[in-house]
This record gives structure tokens, C-alpha cells and sequence, in this order.
């Protein structure tokens, strides 16, 4: 039986056998001994009893030298003793007289003898005279009871193998019924202390939640477990007060679980809502800007374009942080891995912040160390890599009211196709105390709301840097001492391509053209909002297109539908009263399948900036996809790679 399987009874039934079978054993193996030592001593008494009687038996035949009355004593004593030989030897020491048995015992043989002297006869007168004078003898001999030889007889240990084999088997027989004995004893001991206990075991582990009445049954224990039986009583209704809080507990937290995912969706609801309702005008609002900078403007009028559309574009980067946070909570922001030129998008984004250090009156420097001269294109996301650098030299700009901002860079070429990035943004602004240096990555989080409303931001910034380094497999660090400035670094390992970049993949940004191929294109705009309309007509306009506008899908399907396919791009909102892009464009490429038009490029353009979003569109027919407020590059690029020159 394994150690695992025993039960208490087994374990008590053992404690009770052990000691008792070890005590039986011993005293059994003690007595048995006992009782061979006493066979072979009686043997031995016995066997040197037959020599001393044998000796006097054979006085007067060995005085007289009659052998063979010799041999005829000792042969009849032979045969009813135990003895396996048996000598007569005279006083020179010459036997004169042996009988044995005829086989050799395989056993020890054990010797013993006997003095054969010459004795006196004492007669008398009668048999009163010589109880009267037992001095009165006749000697017929030599009274000097001298020596005439010896008795010599050999004994086997084999004449006790009968005896041995009875002991043996009489002290098994009595071993055997006091092991059954000692078995049942402390079987029953055993059981009569184990089972209470098994019992209350057994019902300690099935207090079933539906049994009120547990402290009211009768386990029925020994005497001694009765302390027991109450503390176990005890437990219960402990462990019933226990399970009612539990229950009322588990039930207020799945009510707060409920709240807070109907929460969380609600805000993910708002958030996507409030993405399209912002991004929808801000479309508006920089497609106009851009378009008036493109308009003939005095300095005046130039700076006041500048300043609002950089206002837009803080806006917009607001809400893209909301977004790009609320992607993160919920596990579906997704990192783009392509080639890029790693100093290019590292230059371009210091140089992006040049015009507010200046404004500050800073010092903004830039240093570039390590293996630059060595630096490939590295794979990763571009667009979050300037995300996160942006965020930390904005930070330090804005927390610097003067002095330095010194960006470090250092590309650290770890093998052929592996390297690391290392980069460092230093202040020399107010710094941050030391016990909030570990609060500084926590969301909303602003070394006190007089900074934030100060120097404004929304406390996602840090949180959002830390969260995207961390995705690309990197991570950040703050050190700062109050008065001396802040030092906020990130290491991230990336792996290296190997192609440099032409001068437009780097920049991301292409020459503008004022046409897209040298003939005028026709182009729909299906939008519901009339700004926008004006505004994506103007920018196709731009491109060299001429534009028609449709302020629903319905119309759009219409016109196609009846009128046949002319366009050679479309532009397709998605979130529009009535038809909505998605469905306006399934229903267009059902049109084209009937014949009824050439199948037309059709480009999403829509607020909607979730993960899901741009699949959806790929999903309805659309051939791309530009979020709002949509760029005029942007627009251009997308162009170009639909629309053959």
C-alpha cells in the first residue's frame, strides 16, 4: 500500500502492531531458545547419566576380560539410549570393547565418559548384624577402588532434531495466535479511535452551504474528540457567517464589474463618438487653413494662418493621445514594422519643436552620438517612435521657462543586424521632487494642478510614452532634482536594414505636383458635411481634378448606378445619414459587376480612427483608407498610388 493511501486507521492499526508484534517476537525468539538450550542440556545430562551407569554394569566383565559380555552390555545400552557410540577402554587406555551406528551423523557429535573403578563388597554376618555393623565387609577384590578403565559414549545433536522441529512448531503456532490476536486488538483499538475522527472529517469537508443544521447532528464521537466536535462547530458557523459576507461580497463586486465594463464601453462609445465629432470639423477647420496658405497673404495674415493651424494641430494631437490611450487599456494598438531612416525621423522631429524652444528664448541643441555613420534603415513604427520623442521634448520645453533643452541620441550598432537606440531629453526647468518621480508614468498624472493648468496637457503624455516604448520592447527612465532640471531617457532595441533610404522615404514628405497625370481627372466627393465638401473639392481641385459632390451615399449609388461610372476617383465618407460609405460602397462594386461602369478607385475618408476601422473599409470594397483632418501629401500619395500617371 503507498504512504499516500494510508488512512488514520491504517497509520493507529500500525502504531498499535508494530511495539507489540517487535515484543512478541523477541520473548517467542527468547523462549524458543530457551527451550532447545534445555533439550540439548537434558540430552546431555541424560546421555552422561547412561556412562555413569554403564560403568559400574561393566566392572566385572572388563576385570575378567569376558569381551564379548562387554560388547552385549554396551550394545543393549546402545540401542535404549540416545548415544551414537559407545567405547570401553581399559586402564592402559586400549579400547577392548566399541559398538556405534552404522551411519555417520552429519551434526556435532558431543563426548562424554565415565570412570570404571573396582569397588568393595561389604558383607555381614546377617542382615541385621550388618545394619548393625555396616563395617563388617568381605572384600573379593582390590579395596582400594582403584582404576580398571572408563566408559566412553558419543552423542548426536541429530537425536534432537524431533524435539527441535516440536519446539519450533509449538512456539510458531503460539506466535501465530498471538499476532491474530494483537491484530484484532489493535484492529478494534484502531478503528474504535479512527472512525470518530473519520467521521468528523468527512463532515467537516461536506458542510454543504444548503445545511443549516450541521452543528445539530449527531457525529458521534469517543469521549476524548468531544473538544473536538465543538471547535468544528464552531468553524461552521463561522464559515457560514463567512459564506453569507462572501456571497454579498462577490455579489457587490460582479454589480461593480457590470458598472465598470459597462463603463468601460461606454467610455470606448464616447471616445469613438467623440473622435468622429471632433476630427469631423477639425477636417473642416485645417483643410481650410492649408488651403489658405496656399492663397496670396501679407505677413500679417500668414502669421495669424500659422498660429491657428498649429492650434488645430495641438487639438488634434490631444485627441490622438485619448485615442492611442484608450487603444492601449484595451490591447489593440498595433505597431507598424517597416523600414525607415532612423536619424532622418530623429532630425525631423527636433527640428519640428526648433520654432517653440526659440520662442521660449532656449537653447535647444541636438547630439548625435555613436555609430551613426554606420546607421542602415532599422525596422519599426516611424510614426511612434517620433510620438514618444515628441512628447518628451514638448514636455521639456514646456517646463523650461529658460535655459537649455539638450536632445542626445546614441545608436549603438550591437551586431550586424541589431542595434540599440539610447535617447536622452535634458532640462534645466524646475525638476520634479523625488517622491513623485515614481507617480510620473501614472495616467493624468501632473506634478500638481497648478502645472497643469500652467503649462496645460492632459497627464497622458508620460503615461503614453512609457506605455509605447514598453510595446517596442524598450523601456524609460526620469532623474531629476528639483531646481537643477529633469533627464528623461529611453532605450530601444531595434533591428537593422539593410538599404539606406532614398531622400523621400526618409522625410516621409514628396515633392509637390500640382496634377496627378497630365490630363484632367474626374473625381466624386460623397460627403454629408458641406465644409468638407468644399474642402476635399478644393484640394482635388488642386490636384488637377475636376470635382462633383454628393451629400449622401444614395446619391452617389444613383448617379453611378443610372448614369454610368465617369469618375476616376471617388472619395467616400463613412458616417453619413441614410447610406452610409461602407454600404454605398458595396452597393457601387454590385453595380459594376452588372456591367454598369469600369471599376473606380475609391478612397475612405472618415473620422473613425479605431483599429477596426480601416479593415471595415477594405472589407466593404474601398481601395484605401485616410483618417480626418486628411493632408493634402497625404491625399496626394494615396493618389498616386491608384491612379496611373
Amino acid at each position: 500500500m503507498k504512504a499516500a493511501r494510508w488512512t488514520l486507521y491504517h497509520r493507529l492499526l500500525l502504531l498499535g502492531m508494530l511495539p507489540a508484534v517487535a515484543m512478541f517476537v523477541l520473548m517467542l525468539l527468547f523462549f524458543t531458545q530457551a527451550r532447545l538450550d534445555d533439550a540439548r542440556q537434558g540430552l546431555f545430562r541424560s546421555t552422561q547419566l547412561t556412562a555413569d551407569n554403564l560403568a559400574p554394569a561393566v566392572e566385572f566383565p572388563l576385570m575378567a576380560g569376558n569381551q564379548s559380555e562387554l560388547e552385549g552390555i554396551i550394545t543393549q545400552t546402545l540401542e535404549r539410549s540416545a548415544a551414537h557410540r559407545i567405547e570401553v577402554v581399559n586402564r592402559d587406555g586400549r579400547v577392548v570393547a566399541e559398538v556405534s551406528e552404522k551411519t555417520s551423523p552429519d551434526t556435532p557429535v558431543h563426548r562424554f565418559s565415565s570412570p570404571v573403578r573396582q569397588t568393595a563388597i561389604n558383607l555381614g554376618n546377617s542382615p541385621s548384624q550388618g545394619a548393625l555393623n555396616p563395617t563388617t565387609t568381605t572384600d573379593w577384590g582390590d579395596s582400594s577402588g582403584r582404576r580398571l578403565g572408563e566408559i566412553r559414549i558419543a552423542v548426536s545433536e541429530a537425536e534432537l532434531a524431533g524435539e527441535q522441529q516440536e519446539i519450533l512448531w509449538t512456539s510458531a503456532g503460539i506466535g501465530l495466535i498471538l499476532f491474530a490476536a494483537t491484530f484484532l486488538f489493535s484492529g478494534r483499538l484502531a478503528h474504535r479511535l479512527s472512525r470518530p475522527i473519520e467521521r468528523l472529517v468527512d463532515t467537516v469537508q461536506k458542510l454543504p452551504e444548503e445545511d443549516p443544521d450541521f452543528p445539530r447532528r449527531d457525529i458521534r464521537v469517543a469521549r476524548e474528540l468531544q473538544s473536538l466536535q465543538q471547535a468544528v462547530e464552531a468553524m461552521a458557523h463561522r464559515l457560514r457567517s463567512a459564506e453569507a459576507e462572501r456571497e454579498v461580497s462577490f455579489r457587490d463586486l460582479g454589480q461593480a464589474r457590470d458598472k465598470a465594463e459597462h463603463a468601460n464601453r461606454a467610455k470606448s462609445d464616447f471616445l469613438a463618438m467623440m473622435s468622429h465629432e471632433l476630427r469631423t470639423p477639425l477636417h473642416g477647420v485645417i483643410g481650410m487653413l492649408q488651403l489658405l496658405e496656399e492663397e496670396p497673404l501679407d505677413a500679417r495674415q500668414a502669421d495669424y494662418v500659422v498660429t491657428a493651424r498649429r492650434s488645430t494641430e495641438d487639438l488634434l494631437v490631444i485627441i490622438n493621445d485619448l485615442l492611442d490611450f484608450s487603444r492601449i487599456e484595451r490591447g489593440k494598438l498595433e505597431l507598424e514594422d517597416a523600414p525607415f531612416d532612423l536619424r532622418s525621423v530623429i532630425e525631423n522631429c527636433f527640428a519640428s519643436f526648433r520654432h517653440d524652444a526659440e520662442g521660449n528664448q532656449l537653447t535647444y541643441r541636438l547630439a548625435l552620438e555613436g555609430d551613426w555613420e554606420k546607421t542602415p534603415e532599422v525596422f519599426g513604427d516611424p510614426g511612434r517612435l517620433r510620438q514618444v520623442l515628441a512628447h518628451l521634448i514638448g514636455n521639456a520645453i514646456k517646463f523650461t521657462p529658460e535655459g537649455e533643452v539638450t536632445v542626445s541620441a546614441t545608436w549603438r550598432l550591437d551586431s550586424e543586424s541589431e542595434g540599440t537606440l539610447i535617447c536622452q531629453v535634458s532640462d534645466s526647468g524646475s525638476g520634479i521632487p523625488t517622491e513623485r518621480l515614481g507617480d510620473m508614468f501614472g495616467s493624468f498624472e501632473q506634478m500638481d494642478i497648478s502645472a497643469s493648468r500652467s503649462s496645460g496637457g492632459t497627464g497622458l503624455g508620460l503615461p503614453l510614452v512609457q506605455r509605447l516604448v514598453e510595446l517596442m520592447g524598450g523601456h524609460v527612465a526620469v532623474d531629476s532634482e528639483p531646481g537643477c532640471g529633469s533627464r528623461f531617457r529611453f532605450v530601444i532595441p531595434m533591428k537593422v536594414h539593410d538599404r539606406l533610404p532614398g531622400p523621400d522615404e526618409a522625410t516621409g514628405v514628396s515633392e509637390s505636383t500640382p496634377a496627378i497625370g497630365t490630363r484632367t481627372r474626374e473625381a466624386l466627393v460623397v460627403e454629408d458635411n458641406p465644409v468638407n465638401q468644399r474642402v476635399a473639392a478644393r484640394q482635388l481641385e488642386n490636384l488637377g481634378f475636376h470635382v462633383r459632390c454628393a451629400a449622401s451615399g444614395t446619391a452617389a449609388v444613383d448617379d453611378i448606378c443610372d448614369n454610368g461610372n465617369r469618375y476616376d476617383v471617388i472619395l467616400m465618407d463613412c458616417q453619413m445619414p441614410g447610406m452610409d460609405g461602407w454600404e454605398a460602397t458595396r452597393r457601387l462594386r454590385a453595380c459594376e459587376r452588372q456591367g454598369q461602369g469600369r471599376r473606380t478607385p475609391i478612397i475612405a475618408m472618415t473620422a473613425d480612427v479605431f483599429e477596426d476601422t480601416e479593415q471595415s473599409c477594405l472589407e466593404a470594397g474601398m481601395d484605401a483608407y485616410l483618417p480626418k483632418p486628411v493632408r493634402r501629401h497625404g491625399l496626394r500619395d494615396t493618389l498616386r498610388g491608384l491612379l496611373p500617371l
